[in-house]
């Protein structure tokens, strides 16, 4: 986001401040894979209440790494979903 305009920043902000799903999350039964940094104290405490609440949900947190790992890790993150994957077969 710090490349993302204030106006636009503000306006993702505000489209997404009143929205609350996580009532919705335990009737998800499909696995789901949480990847983060462990570094984004903000996007690690929202995925551990993501993976708390989904039934079949995991979290990967990514030491040393904060928002946008997916971003600075990409073959890592391929690679731990791969894996993710192939064990739900």
């Amino acid at each position: 986001m710090d490349r993302t305009p204030p106006d636009i920043a503000a306006a993702m902000h505000d489209c997404f401040e009143d929205v609350n799903t996580l009532p919705l999350l335990p009737s998800v039964t499909s696995p789901v894979l949480l990847l983060s940094g462990d570094k984004s104290s903000i996007a690690s405490a929202q995925q551990k209440t993501l993976a708390e609440t989904l039934p079949n949900g995991r979290l990967e947190l990514l030491s040393g790494y904060g928002h946008g790992v997916n971003l600075l890790q990409p073959e890592r993150c391929a690679r731990i979903a791969l894996e993710f994957w192939q064990g739900l077969t």
